[in-house]
């Protein structure tokens, strides 16, 4: 007769299996596709068989680009200190991109954290969203060629606020900055606005939900202050070198204030920084405090004293947008595309950015179908500083009678035969590029056409999302009052008394319940050989 194993014995051994299991997974992986791997997901792969973890596709593959790109919310302790510590360990990233809380709850995570006696992610406790922001900090001090920084959802307690601080001041090449939902208060911003601020090739900057409210006006101020100082510096720097006069340079800074507390006293220090500012691209304030007299501030400034800012989302305001407010603002707006326009045409990826975040901002489809993919308002603009060789040249038409008397008079017909051939063949060649301009026009209608149904079917999908979200959340709220429902009946009623007999029939089972797994590995062990 088979040996009897007890329950905490046959649980010891699935998780030995479990581990087995893990490290195959792991080296198959690796043995896959070693040569094509990086050294970057070389080391990472080898770091997890040392520490028996499964590797997170998305960062595997992220990897390759040398971005450290990792969702949190499904790590438990020992986890997220495994990650964390291989982030400290490479110096070379040029994306840390950390978000927390965009991960819905499903079932399955739930059933892990109560496995690891956890109710959620290690990161949402204050000693792990510490270690986050202390690993991201550390290994953006030591990559001075880092290009974004996302900490997204992870709090940032004032303890830690002076390495964010640190860290900013070694990043030369940083372009991207996003804070969001980290509830950073008005005293952290204070304490890394400098650091922000003299970051020389900033171009977006995102503080939505970062519990901000009218106390932050000073530092919001000094960080479009300073970077227009750096940005000035920079451009008369570069143009003393060459020897000439500084050509126009566009604005291209975009900064995120949305779902804050913000009102009426942050918006009159904004427009008054807007005054002395030509590098402010684009504004959200939307979800914030701003009454009518804030937008009063705005629209006069807009108009008199600042003429770069193209972009100024007033997306789900607290306090209701008047419409004719709205359309003043568009009309305001709509003459400075044109260096939204600049920013779309510096490359693919820039451009399919600035169209995704102007969606998020709340920007109408139109005027992104406009700035993104078709040309600008103003064409003598475009066409030179663009596509010089884009401009459709226009001709009248006129019948072959006139095209000869016109181009060689009766009387020189017979003398100058090869002025007429040669006359003849720029009509042809004129004729040509007519049809051509026509064919790029119907083309760049059918392109025009498809974006625009791409947008709207990429709204309604963003709608349904939403709602999808909202719903799921409602489910796990609804679970969650019966767990405890649940919880408080089991602890009223009183624990009842197992008999002898009862404790011979677990016996029984818990011996069942052993000779069939060893059955089963005795099984499963004949059909592999």
């Amino acid at each position: 007769m088979a040996p009897t194993l007890s329950i905490e014995s046959y649980k010891l051994k699935q998780k030995v299996d479990a581990v087995k299991a893990r490290n195959c997974r792991v080296a198959s992986a690796t043995l896959k596709s070693k040569d094509s791997y990086t050294t970057n997901q070389r080391q990472y792969l080898n770091a997890c068989i040392e520490a028996n973890a499964d590797p997170d596709p998305k960062l595997l593959s992220a990897l390759q680009k040398a971005q450290f790109v990792l969702k949190i919310d499904r790590f438990g302790k020992d986890e997220l200190a495994f990650n964390m510590k291989f982030l400290q360990r490479t110096k070379n990233w040029s994306e840390i991109r950390l978000s927390l809380g965009s991960v819905a709850t499903s079932r399955s995570l739930r059933t892990k954290f109560d496995r690891l006696g956890l109710s959620r992610a290690y990161a949402y406790e204050k000693e792990g969203a510490a270690l986050v922001v202390r690993s991201a900090c550390a290994s953006a001090y030591k990559t001075s060629s880092l290009m974004r920084f996302h900490l997204i959802g992870v709090r940032i307690s004032p303890a830690v606020v002076s390495l964010l601080s640190n860290a900013f001041e070694h990043c030369r090449q940083i372009e991207d900055i996003s804070l969001s939902g980290s509830n950073i208060s008005d005293k952290g911003l204070e304490a890394i606005a400098i650091a922000i601020g003299r970051c020389p090739k900033l171009k977006m900057i995102s503080l939505a939900g970062c519990s901000l409210t009218n106390n932050s006006k000073e530092p919001i101020t000094k960080i479009i202050a300073l970077h227009g100082v750096i940005k000035d510096e920079a451009e008369w720097s570069s143009s003393l070198r060459n020897q000439m006069i500084p050509a126009v340079s566009s604005p291209d800074l975009l900064l995120d204030l949305s779902r804050n507390d913000l009102g009426d006293e942050t918006a009159e220090a904004i427009c008054d920084g807007l005054s002395s500012d030509k590098w402010l691209l684009g504004l959200n304030l939307g979800a914030n405090n701003l009454s009518q007299n804030g937008m009063e501030v705005f629209n006069e400034t807009l108009k008199k004293r600042n003429h770069t800012l193209a972009v100024l989302a007033l997306k789900e305001m607290k306090e209701p947008v008047r419409a004719n407010t709205i359309t003043e603002f568009k009309a305001i707006l709509y003459d400075r595309n044109r260096y939204l326009q600049q920013v779309a045409m510096e490359s693919r990826e820039r451009r399919m950015t600035l169209g995704a975040l102007l969606l998020d901002w709340g920007v109408d489809k139109d005027t992104i179908i406009e700035v993104c993919y078709l040309e600008a308002p103003n064409q003598e603009f475009r066409t030179q500083r663009f596509a010089p060789k884009m401009a459709f040249k226009k001709y009248n038409l006129v019948s072959p009678k006139d095209k000869v008397d016109r181009g060689c008079p009766r009387s020189f017909v017979g003398n100058h035969n090869n002025t007429c051939v040669s006359l003849n063949d720029s009509s042809n060649q004129i004729e040509a590029e007519e049809n051509s301009n026509d064919g790029a026009a119907c083309t760049s209608q059918s392109h025009v056409n498809t974006i625009e149904y791409l947008i709207e079917r990429l709204s309604s999908l963003e709608n349904e999302k939403r709602k999808m979200h909202k719903y799921v959340i409602k489910i796990e709220t609804e679970n969650e009052q019966l767990r405890a429902k649940l919880e408080t009946r089991t602890n009223a009623m009183p624990e009842p008394g197992i008999s002898t007999i009862e404790a011979q029939i677990i016996a029984q089972l818990e011996n069942s319940i052993s000779s069939l797994a060893e059955q089963v590995e005795l099984i499963e062990y004949k059909q592999q050989k």
